[in-house]
């Protein structure tokens, strides 16, 4: 029996998340092998054999879901839990935590999906595996919270030192993509140890399951939303700088203004929730743009099954599973080739280049069919997790 260990920073394995708890999640779902054992380890929990509780429908602890409406409800709260006296007891608690945890000696394997939790792992004598999920840096990904709040500001180069040092301790580096490999290393240069053993694991999505939600508009009517429109236009990104939803809207507005009646459909939530509804007043947009928030993975399935097009514009990708979800849902996908998303669009018979669809703002009236000459079964969900188990045996 083989005994590993996931860890993440925070928060618990889902199928309604993206990231690291995402992937966590799939590789407890879908490994089939009786030989390996898997136990879960997040900030405050050490949870054991999770996949007998179903992490996905697991109940979020009650205190976590108060502490959460707290701070999306009330200013003061927010100005409380990210001042820095409480951000620094809270980060002092985080190590004591994790410091205790790195302690249990049981593991064979240590798979970690943050840097942050795996630093602490890296005098362990178990195998270290870390998986690289951010978009470069630490602090690239941190970027919205080291502008907006001292504390990241201050301890930035802290969590910076403690990335580098998860990474020259470990003994298998993985990342989703080539690109994303070329990010991290031109981000952190001669810093990093160019010796480790990198494997490229490219994420994956549950092609069967997607295959079996079926188009219905009743999703629609479900949120409100009438089907009086020329161009339904799916975006699936959290309210943060990088995802530049505020260029998407000055594409719907450009929309508008040619006589065209879109809408746009985000699903997501983040830091710029306020400032993003500020623009969309500005532009006249309300009738054209819908802010989902928070909403299952089921449903953004569904919402793939019947909207027109997907539109992603993001800074730095390295390997978007949105894209790939939308392209097992047979969906045209409005985007570029920069990044990661060059190892997955380019051969994408639905792809629609941005800078043409400005021009005319055209979006065929078909669904491209996914054929096997574009290989969605490259990305299948199996795929990955066979990829990572080969990696605890080697």
């Amino acid at each position: 029996m083989t005994k590993v260990l996931l860890t993440t920073y925070d928060g618990f394995p889902s199928a309604d998340t993206g990231g690291p708890n995402k992937v966590i999640h799939q590789i407890i779902e879908h490994t089939k092998d009786l030989n390996v054992q898997y136990d879960l380890l997040t900030y405050k929990y050490l949870v054991r054999s999770p996949a007998i509780i179903q992490p996905d429908k697991r109940n979020m602890p009650l205190k976590r879901t108060i502490a959460d409406y707290l701070f999306k409800k009330y200013k003061l709260y927010r100005k409380i839990t990210t001042s820095d006296s409480y951000l620094e007891r809270h980060y002092h608690k985080r190590d004591i935590f994790f410091n205790k945890m790195a302690e249990i000696t049981e593991y064979n394997v240590i798979h970690s999906h943050t840097s942050l939790s795996h630093y602490h792992f890296i005098n362990s004598n178990a195998k270290k595996i870390l998986t690289v999920h951010s978009k470069g840096s630490i602090l690239n990904d941190m970027e919205d919270y080291i502008n907006k709040i001292s504390f990241f500001q201050k301890f930035s180069d802290e969590f910076r030192k403690r990335e580098i040092l998860a990474f020259n301790n470990s003994d298998v580096i993985t990342f989703p993509s080539e690109y994303a490999y070329e990010l991290f290393y031109s981000d952190y240069g001669g810093e990093l140890d160019k010796s480790k053993h990198i494997e490229i694991i490219h994420n994956g999505v549950d092609t069967k399951y997607i295959d079996s939600i079926k188009a219905d508009s009743a999703i629609l009517k479900r949120y409100g939303i009438c089907d009086n429109y020329d161009v339904l236009i799916l975006n699936v990104a959290n309210h943060v700088m990088q995802k530049n939803i505020d260029k998407i809207l000055d594409i719907i507005s450009l929309m508008v203004d040619r006589g065209i009646k879109p809408l746009l459909i985000n699903i997501g939530t983040g830091v710029l929730t306020a400032s993003l509804k500020e623009k969309i007043a500005s532009l006249k947009l309300i009738k054209n743009v819908k802010l989902l928030g928070k909403v299952s993975h089921n449903e953004v399935l569904k919402f793939m099954k019947i909207c027109d097009a997907l539109i992603m514009l993001s800074d730095r990708i390295v390997f978007d599973m949105v894209i790939l979800e939308a392209i097992a849902c047979s969906m045209h996908i409005i985007s570029n080739l920069e990044g990661g998303n060059r190892e997955v669009l380019s051969n994408y018979k639905g792809y629609v280049d941005i800078s043409c669809f400005i021009k005319d703002f055209k979006i065929p009236d078909y669904r491209p069919a996914v054929i096997n000459s574009f290989g969605i079964n490259q990305f299948d969900i199996q795929r990955t997790v066979t990829l990572y188990k080969n990696l605890y045996y080697g």
